[in-house]
Protein backbone atom coordinates (compact mmCIF):
# COMPACT_ATOMS: atom_id res chain seq x y z
CA UNK A 1 0.00 0.00 0.00
CA UNK A 2 2.89 2.40 0.74
CA UNK A 3 4.65 1.63 -2.29
CA UNK A 4 1.29 2.11 -4.27
CA UNK A 5 0.91 5.72 -1.96
CA UNK A 6 4.32 6.53 -2.86
CA UNK A 7 4.47 6.05 -6.93
CA UNK A 8 0.72 8.07 -7.45
CA UNK A 9 2.36 10.76 -4.88
CA UNK A 10 5.99 10.68 -7.27
CA UNK A 11 3.45 10.55 -9.86
CA UNK A 12 1.67 13.85 -8.84
CA UNK A 13 4.28 15.50 -7.92
CA UNK A 14 6.20 14.89 -11.73
CA UNK A 15 2.87 16.32 -12.90
CA UNK A 16 2.76 19.34 -10.49
CA UNK A 17 6.66 20.09 -11.66
CA UNK A 18 6.01 19.95 -15.25
CA UNK A 19 2.95 21.97 -15.06
CA UNK A 20 4.64 24.93 -13.20
CA UNK A 21 7.30 24.85 -15.66
CA UNK A 22 5.19 24.88 -19.06
CA UNK A 23 3.44 27.79 -17.24
CA UNK A 24 6.50 29.40 -16.48
CA UNK A 25 8.08 28.95 -20.07
CA UNK A 26 4.60 30.27 -21.66
CA UNK A 27 4.68 33.64 -19.09
CA UNK A 28 8.11 34.11 -20.75
CA UNK A 29 7.36 33.28 -24.17
CA UNK A 30 7.25 35.85 -26.83
CA UNK A 31 3.88 37.06 -28.52
CA UNK A 32 5.75 37.64 -31.36
CA UNK A 33 9.51 36.95 -32.67
CA UNK A 34 10.06 38.57 -36.25
CA UNK A 35 11.37 41.69 -37.68
CA UNK A 36 8.40 44.74 -38.97
CA UNK A 37 10.58 46.86 -41.09
CA UNK A 38 8.78 50.47 -41.60
CA UNK A 39 9.41 52.79 -44.49
CA UNK A 40 7.73 55.72 -45.53
CA UNK A 41 8.54 59.13 -46.20
CA UNK A 42 9.70 62.00 -43.68
CA UNK A 43 5.96 62.90 -41.65
CA UNK A 44 4.51 59.50 -42.48
CA UNK A 45 4.41 58.63 -38.99
CA UNK A 46 6.95 55.52 -38.90
CA UNK A 47 8.12 56.64 -35.32
CA UNK A 48 4.65 56.49 -34.23
CA UNK A 49 3.78 53.03 -35.41
CA UNK A 50 6.97 51.92 -34.07
CA UNK A 51 6.40 52.63 -30.63
CA UNK A 52 3.13 51.25 -30.89
CA UNK A 53 4.52 47.96 -32.27
CA UNK A 54 6.88 48.41 -29.78
CA UNK A 55 4.50 48.24 -26.82
CA UNK A 56 2.35 45.48 -28.24
CA UNK A 57 4.65 43.32 -28.96
CA UNK A 58 7.70 43.60 -26.55
CA UNK A 59 10.18 44.11 -29.01
CA UNK A 60 12.60 46.69 -29.31
CA UNK A 61 11.97 49.85 -31.75
CA UNK A 62 15.55 50.95 -33.28
CA UNK A 63 15.41 54.27 -35.38
CA UNK A 64 18.15 54.85 -37.83
CA UNK A 65 18.09 58.60 -36.81
CA UNK A 66 18.86 58.05 -32.89
CA UNK A 67 21.64 55.81 -34.39
CA UNK A 68 23.56 58.67 -36.10
CA UNK A 69 22.29 61.00 -33.31
CA UNK A 70 23.96 58.88 -30.84
CA UNK A 71 26.77 58.27 -32.65
CA UNK A 72 27.86 62.19 -33.33
CA UNK A 73 26.99 62.30 -29.67
CA UNK A 74 29.96 60.86 -28.99
CA UNK A 75 32.01 63.04 -30.65
CA UNK A 76 34.12 60.33 -32.18
CA UNK A 77 35.99 60.96 -35.48
CA UNK A 78 32.85 58.79 -37.12
CA UNK A 79 30.69 61.12 -35.20
CA UNK A 80 32.48 64.15 -36.61
CA UNK A 81 31.98 62.95 -39.93
CA UNK A 82 28.64 61.80 -40.02
CA UNK A 83 27.27 65.34 -38.69
CA UNK A 84 29.31 67.37 -41.42
CA UNK A 85 27.85 64.53 -43.80
CA UNK A 86 24.29 65.12 -42.84
CA UNK A 87 24.43 68.99 -42.05
CA UNK A 88 25.25 68.86 -46.17
CA UNK A 89 22.80 66.81 -47.07
CA UNK A 90 24.24 63.87 -47.99
CA UNK A 91 22.97 60.23 -47.73
CA UNK A 92 25.09 58.25 -45.20
CA UNK A 93 27.26 55.76 -46.80
CA UNK A 94 25.87 51.83 -46.93
CA UNK A 95 28.98 50.71 -44.95
CA UNK A 96 28.60 53.06 -42.17
CA UNK A 97 25.15 52.78 -41.84
CA UNK A 98 25.20 49.22 -42.06
CA UNK A 99 27.43 49.29 -38.99
CA UNK A 100 25.48 50.77 -37.23
CA UNK A 101 22.61 49.09 -37.71
CA UNK A 102 24.61 45.60 -36.96
CA UNK A 103 26.25 46.64 -33.66
CA UNK A 104 22.43 47.61 -32.40
CA UNK A 105 20.92 44.51 -33.73
CA UNK A 106 23.56 42.11 -32.25
CA UNK A 107 22.52 43.35 -28.81
CA UNK A 108 20.20 40.94 -26.61
CA UNK A 109 17.29 42.65 -26.80
CA UNK A 110 16.67 41.84 -30.23
CA UNK A 111 16.88 38.14 -29.29
CA UNK A 112 13.40 37.64 -30.23
CA UNK A 113 13.19 40.28 -32.88
CA UNK A 114 12.80 43.81 -33.25
CA UNK A 115 11.50 47.39 -35.33
CA UNK A 116 13.16 49.12 -37.35
CA UNK A 117 12.35 52.53 -38.75
CA UNK A 118 14.21 54.78 -40.99
CA UNK A 119 16.68 51.85 -42.34
CA UNK A 120 17.32 50.90 -45.12
CA UNK A 121 17.47 53.69 -47.41
CA UNK A 122 19.41 51.78 -50.17
CA UNK A 123 18.99 48.50 -51.73
CA UNK A 124 22.15 47.60 -50.57
CA UNK A 125 20.89 48.44 -47.02
CA UNK A 126 17.90 46.45 -47.89
CA UNK A 127 19.91 43.15 -48.81
CA UNK A 128 22.41 43.66 -45.97
CA UNK A 129 19.30 43.92 -43.27
CA UNK A 130 18.35 40.22 -45.07
CA UNK A 131 21.44 39.23 -44.30
CA UNK A 132 21.48 40.29 -40.57
CA UNK A 133 18.40 38.69 -39.36
CA UNK A 134 18.89 35.57 -40.74
CA UNK A 135 22.37 35.72 -38.97
CA UNK A 136 19.81 36.43 -35.97
CA UNK A 137 18.01 33.15 -36.56
CA UNK A 138 15.27 35.13 -37.09
CA UNK A 139 12.52 35.41 -40.51
CA UNK A 140 12.60 37.74 -43.15
CA UNK A 141 11.65 41.08 -42.34
CA UNK A 142 7.61 42.29 -43.01
CA UNK A 143 8.25 45.41 -44.63
CA UNK A 144 5.83 48.07 -44.55
CA UNK A 145 5.11 51.15 -46.54
CA UNK A 146 3.11 53.88 -44.80
CA UNK A 147 2.25 55.73 -47.75
CA UNK A 148 1.43 59.48 -47.97
CA UNK A 149 0.79 61.78 -50.43
CA UNK A 150 3.22 64.80 -50.49
CA UNK A 151 0.88 67.43 -49.99
CA UNK A 152 -0.14 65.61 -46.69
CA UNK A 153 3.26 65.41 -46.05
CA UNK A 154 4.42 69.41 -46.54
CA UNK A 155 1.10 70.29 -44.54
CA UNK A 156 2.34 68.18 -41.36
CA UNK A 157 5.41 69.74 -41.68
CA UNK A 158 4.12 72.92 -41.32
CA UNK A 159 2.35 72.70 -38.37
CA UNK A 160 5.77 71.13 -36.62
CA UNK A 161 7.12 74.70 -37.63
CA UNK A 162 10.93 73.05 -37.69
CA UNK A 163 13.61 74.48 -39.07
CA UNK A 164 14.42 71.98 -41.07
CA UNK A 165 10.66 71.30 -42.39
CA UNK A 166 10.92 74.80 -44.54
CA UNK A 167 8.89 73.93 -47.64
CA UNK A 168 11.96 74.06 -50.23
CA UNK A 169 13.93 71.97 -47.95
CA UNK A 170 11.08 69.54 -47.24
CA UNK A 171 10.00 69.26 -51.17
CA UNK A 172 14.01 68.52 -51.35
CA UNK A 173 13.93 65.65 -49.03
CA UNK A 174 10.70 64.42 -50.50
CA UNK A 175 12.22 64.30 -54.13
CA UNK A 176 14.71 61.90 -52.60
CA UNK A 177 13.20 60.00 -50.77
CA UNK A 178 11.16 58.78 -53.83
CA UNK A 179 14.22 58.05 -55.61
CA UNK A 180 15.95 56.35 -52.83
CA UNK A 181 12.93 54.27 -51.97
CA UNK A 182 11.98 52.57 -55.97
CA UNK A 183 15.00 49.95 -55.52
CA UNK A 184 14.12 49.37 -52.14
CA UNK A 185 10.55 48.47 -53.30
CA UNK A 186 11.94 46.76 -56.57
CA UNK A 187 13.94 44.44 -54.41
CA UNK A 188 11.30 43.53 -51.34
CA UNK A 189 8.30 43.50 -54.17
CA UNK A 190 7.87 39.36 -54.03
CA UNK A 191 4.71 39.81 -51.51
CA UNK A 192 7.32 40.76 -48.37
CA UNK A 193 5.61 44.55 -48.94
CA UNK A 194 2.69 45.86 -47.20
CA UNK A 195 0.69 49.23 -48.26
CA UNK A 196 -0.61 51.17 -45.44
CA UNK A 197 -2.53 54.34 -46.25
CA UNK A 198 -1.38 57.02 -43.60
CA UNK A 199 -3.31 59.54 -44.21
CA UNK A 200 -5.60 58.69 -41.39
CA UNK A 201 -5.05 58.69 -37.73
CA UNK A 202 -2.33 57.18 -35.88
CA UNK A 203 -4.60 55.06 -34.09
CA UNK A 204 -6.62 54.01 -37.41
CA UNK A 205 -3.17 53.48 -39.11
CA UNK A 206 -2.22 51.48 -36.23
CA UNK A 207 -4.80 49.05 -36.51
CA UNK A 208 -3.99 48.25 -40.22
CA UNK A 209 -0.32 48.12 -39.68
CA UNK A 210 -1.09 45.88 -36.90
CA UNK A 211 -3.51 43.45 -38.62
CA UNK A 212 -0.74 42.98 -41.63
CA UNK A 213 1.59 42.17 -38.53
CA UNK A 214 -1.01 39.77 -37.27
CA UNK A 215 -2.02 38.03 -40.27
CA UNK A 216 1.19 37.60 -42.14
CA UNK A 217 3.14 36.60 -38.38
CA UNK A 218 -0.56 34.00 -38.52
CA UNK A 219 0.22 32.42 -42.05
CA UNK A 220 4.06 32.29 -41.15
CA UNK A 221 3.76 30.71 -37.51
CA UNK A 222 5.56 33.81 -35.87
CA UNK A 223 2.63 34.54 -33.14
CA UNK A 224 3.63 31.70 -30.77
CA UNK A 225 3.91 30.23 -27.00
CA UNK A 226 7.40 29.08 -28.65
CA UNK A 227 10.14 30.14 -29.95
CA UNK A 228 10.58 29.22 -33.85
CA UNK A 229 13.60 27.53 -36.11
CA UNK A 230 14.90 29.47 -38.30
CA UNK A 231 13.70 27.99 -41.02
CA UNK A 232 9.91 30.03 -40.53
CA UNK A 233 9.32 32.76 -42.83
CA UNK A 234 6.59 35.12 -44.01
CA UNK A 235 4.16 33.37 -46.37
CA UNK A 236 3.23 35.61 -49.20
CA UNK A 237 -0.29 37.05 -48.19
CA UNK A 238 -2.87 37.28 -50.57
CA UNK A 239 -4.73 40.79 -51.35
CA UNK A 240 -7.91 39.31 -50.18
CA UNK A 241 -7.06 38.37 -46.77
CA UNK A 242 -6.18 42.27 -45.82
CA UNK A 243 -8.17 45.30 -44.59
CA UNK A 244 -9.16 47.55 -47.74
CA UNK A 245 -6.60 50.18 -46.79
CA UNK A 246 -3.45 47.10 -46.42
CA UNK A 247 -2.82 45.86 -49.94
CA UNK A 248 0.17 43.87 -51.08
CA UNK A 249 2.86 45.44 -53.21
CA UNK A 250 3.21 42.44 -56.13
CA UNK A 251 5.45 42.20 -59.23
CA UNK A 252 4.57 45.47 -61.41
CA UNK A 253 2.28 46.96 -59.06
CA UNK A 254 2.29 50.39 -57.96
Amino acid sequence: MRKSLSRWALAALLAAFFNCCGAAAADKAPLFRGVVVLIGPPGSGKSTQAEFLKKKYKIPAISASELLKREIGKKSPLGKSLKISIESGELVADDVMNSLVRSRVQKKDTLNGFIMDGYPRTAAQARYLDMLVMDRDLPLPIVINLEVPDETVLARMADRGRADDQPEIMKRRLSEYREEIQPILEYWKEGRVFRVDATQTPEAVFSAVDEIVSRASKQAGLLSPVRLPPTCYPAHVEKSSMMARATVIGPGSR
